[in-house]
């Protein structure tokens, strides 16, 4: 049979759209068949915790395994800092992050709940041998002109004011940046820094179970406003879809209503 230049054109753009097709990530995330979420996590105290044994505990933990019963995925956690696991995720290394604040430039490449996954205030903490430099802080732009060491974790969005700041090397120049939460108490305590942020809930837990720091560390003031506390599970956009995405508001919100989520966070 003779092949016109009509039907190799035909054949030709088929061809074409079968391989991007197999190739695209989109298209395979659009299947719906992924079966394991890989998750980027980081020790939080309270929240995310690894034993010895290398075994995962903590609030976050619950919300998830109880999130995941509702939906036909199973999940395993990959140890990140929490910078890499942006980076992992916008690469599509990982396919989930935890209590992540929704910001324009990560819906470049991720998707997120509408649902919120966990609210928590972000918290100045300093000691009380620190406590005359704070007398006139009263918001995070007032560090500019102080003397104030501040720790921070690489990555984190403390605040819709923290992120404007970060822009600003007259407050940058301030900054002592950590891969994790876990030293900044420790640093604080040996004049390494004058205070750190932290998460509310995570900071004064930490605090309470250090005899140390129940004698000297103090939350100075909140840095987060109701709304930018509110924070959400966040997706790459390289390996899941949105219809997958909404599996797991549909679990978040059936876990709200039955009375499963509260009884969670307040474990």
């Amino acid at each position: 049979m003779e092949i016109t230049s009509k039907s190799r054109s035909s054949l030709f753009l088929a061809i074409v759209v079968i391989t991007f097709s197999l190739l695209s990530p989109l298209s395979i995330a659009a299947t719906d068949s992924k079966d394991v979420m890989f998750i980027g996590v980081h020790e939080r105290i309270n929240y995310r915790e690894k034993s010895a044994n290398g075994l995962w505990s903590g609030i976050d933990i619950m919300l998830l395994d109880a999130i995941f019963a509702h939906t036909p995925y199973r999940y395993e956690l990959v140890e990140l800092p929490w910078q890499r696991t942006l980076s992992s995720l916008q690469q599509g290394k990982v396919d989930m992050a935890l209590s992540a604040a929704l910001l324009p430039e990560r819906e470049q490449y991720a998707w997120f709940t509408n649902e919120v996954f966990r609210e928590g205030h972000n918290v100045l903490f300093s000691s009380k041998a620190k406590s005359p430099l704070f007398e006139h802080i009263e918001s995070l732009s007032d560090i500019i002109d102080s003397d104030i060491r501040l720790g921070v974790v690489r990555g984190v969005s403390y605040s819709d004011e923290y992120d404007a700041l970060k822009s600003d090397p007259r407050f940058t120049r301030h900054l002592i940046y950590l891969s994790e939460t876990t030293p900044l108490a420790d640093m604080l305590m040996h004049d390494r820094i004058d205070a750190f942020l932290d998460s509310e809930y995570g900071g004064l837990k930490m605090i309470s179970q250090n005899p140390e720091y129940q004698a000297q560390v103090f939350p100075v003031q909140r840095v987060t406003s109701p709304q930018e506390a509110q924070t959400y599970l966040m997706f790459s956009k390289k390996t899941v879809s949105p219809e997958m995405t909404a599996k797991f508001d549909k679990a978040i919100k059936s876990l709200k209503a039955d009375g499963s989520y509260q009884a969670i966070l307040s474990h």
